[in-house]
């Protein structure tokens, strides 16, 4: 083995990896143009259609029922309709039409019964006890049953229901309009399902009506991210950065982003400071503090994106030893660069001893998919470089990094005898062979 050769090919490229450099799999919004949040959210007009102002949330809603059941009409049911189960009122009470005072108890198969009768009136109420399993045993089937009855019956509430239902099992076409027909009842976390729900039809559509959907999209974003609704402000941020439904904004994705990661999330957090630094130079420290606090909540993105910032001095005073501490933390997670970043630490003695057997080891552990990597322990095994040397091995890790389009892979694959032997049938044999070894 010789450890004293110099390490020549491959060495770190000028441009660094960039910071917020998102790999596939990492966690991350869902974008059309690219795979999944200290400021107050200001008034944004996102588009020419202006901005619906924000509602009160709903509360229950109370419902008096007068079917002509019993007592000639005298009296009916009394029920409260409600998304939570808990406020609904069992056994159901009887109203006197004239006083309005609560008679006797009814039971639910007494309510049913006039259901049955063709009173569309306790339609819903029959949909809700089912939903719930108020009085009766929950039957989601039966309730939608009574809920498209109610709807047909002209029933926003069961419109609002079925609405939920269908967002629920990823019906996202069939809940748009029920939501659409409910504006005034909306709730936030209902806003943020109604623009979800044109951002999956954007993500579907081409031309103008994929325009339409990104839009609206970002219309009911903003309702439900100016009360504060975390996920749909990350969602808003991610729009005026990708410039989807909107003119790409960077100062408009901060203060969206920046609503998110007040409240806590971690995602937002790393996207605001990723906008942070892209903004301007002046923003590093804030940016450096933004990735900090992501980092500690166990973001791997973000502490890769911290540990460059410690080494670089960007934002931060500069701390090898640290950023040796964020990359190992975000190598243990899988994230790819951290993993080649780590291995040029180890081989250039930065923030820790000089450790080639190490190195080599981090090479391989991110040599499967990243075509950087797969290079450098090619040319490891090729010299023995802090390893045996291993020909065989090398030329099939060659051959990987050349099939992710590495150009140093690419140049020194003809030098090898085999693809000599071999020069056009052979090296493009092993361009599309999968077997090289798996780590």
């Amino acid at each position: 083995m010789n450890n004293q050769e110099p390490f020549r090919p491959a060495p770190r490229s000028q441009k660094e990896s960039p910071v917020f450099n998102v790999e596939q799999g990492d966690s991350s919004c869902s974008s059309r143009s690219g795979n999944p949040a200290p400021l107050q959210p200001a008034t944004v007009e996102t588009s020419s259609s202006p901005v619906v102002q924000p509602v009160r949330k709903r509360g229950c809603l109370s419902v008096a029922i007068f079917a002509a059941i019993l007592g000639g009409g005298a009296a009916g049911f009394y029920y409260y309709t409600t998304t939570q189960p808990q406020k609904i009122k069992e056994p159901f009470a009887l109203l006197s039409a004239s006083s309005g005072t609560e008679a006797e108890p009814v039971s639910f198969s007494q309510l049913l019964k006039a259901a049955q009768a063709g009173n569309k009136s306790v339609y819903l109420q029959v949909a809700e006890a089912y939903a719930h399993g108020v009085g009766t045993e929950q039957n989601i089937q039966e309730a939608r049953h009574w809920y498209l009855a109610a709807e047909k019956s002209g029933s926003v509430a069961a419109s609002l229901a079925l609405a939920e239902m269908d967002y629920d099992a990823a019906s996202y076409a069939a809940a748009m309009p029920r939501y659409t027909c409910a504006l005034a009842e909306l709730t936030a976390e209902q806003f943020y399902r109604l623009a979800s729900c044109h951002y999956q039809a954007f993500e579907q559509a081409t031309g103008e009506e994929a325009a339409e959907h990104a839009r609206l999209a970002v219309h009911y974003y903003t309702n439900a991210a100016t009360q504060q609704h975390a996920q749909a402000a990350i969602q808003l941020g991610h729009c005026y950065y990708k410039g989807i439904g909107v003119e790409v904004s960077i100062t408009e994705a901060i203060v969206w982003f920046s609503v998110a990661a007040e409240q806590g999330v971690v995602e937002s957090q790393f996207r605001l400071a990723w906008c942070l630094m892209q903004q301007a130079p002046s923003n590093n420290e804030l940016a450096a503090q933004w990735l900090s606090r992501a980092a500690e909540q166990g973001h791997a993105a973000a502490a890769y994106n911290l540990a460059l910032c410690l080494l670089s001095g960007r934002g931060v005073e500069k701390n090898p030893q640290l950023a040796l501490t964020y990359l190992q933390q975000a190598a243990e997670q899988n994230y790819t660069s951290a993993i080649r970043r780590l291995a040029f630490c180890y081989r250039d003695g930065e923030g820790s001893p000089r450790n080639l057997p190490l190195a080599v080891s981090c090479f391989a552990r991110a040599a499967e998919y990243d075509a950087e990597s797969a290079y450098n322990y090619a040319w490891c095994l090729h010299h023995g470089f802090g390893v045996e040397p291993n020909l065989p091995v090398a030329l099939a890790w060659y051959v990987r990094a050349a099939q992710l389009q590495y150009p140093p892979a690419q140049e020194v694959l003809p030098s090898f005898r085999l693809v000599r032997l071999m020069p056009n049938f052979g090296l493009e044999w092993m361009l599309k062979s999968q077997n090289y070894p798996k780590m």
